[in-house]
């Protein structure tokens, strides 16, 4: 038996984590910069995500001693 899945037209989830866990707390990119997360069967755009890079990974790093 073949079955017919059709596109949502609304998103079923709500989208909330599009920024960046560090340290246990969710921060923008530091340099602000986001990318598009794609829908591959629609291909068009869910969200917006934090673009991380070299500025928010020194963030991570906790100093000891």
């Amino acid at each position: 038996m073949a079955s017919v899945m059709t596109h949502p037209t609304e998103h079923q989830v709500p989208i909330s984590a599009t920024q960046l866990l560090i340290n246990n707390r969710w921060v923008p990119s530091v340099s602000g910069k986001t990318f598009a997360t794609i829908d591959p069967s629609a291909g068009e755009a869910i969200c917006r995500i934090a673009e991380a890079d070299a500025a928010d990974v020194d963030k991570t790093w906790i100093r000891r001693g």
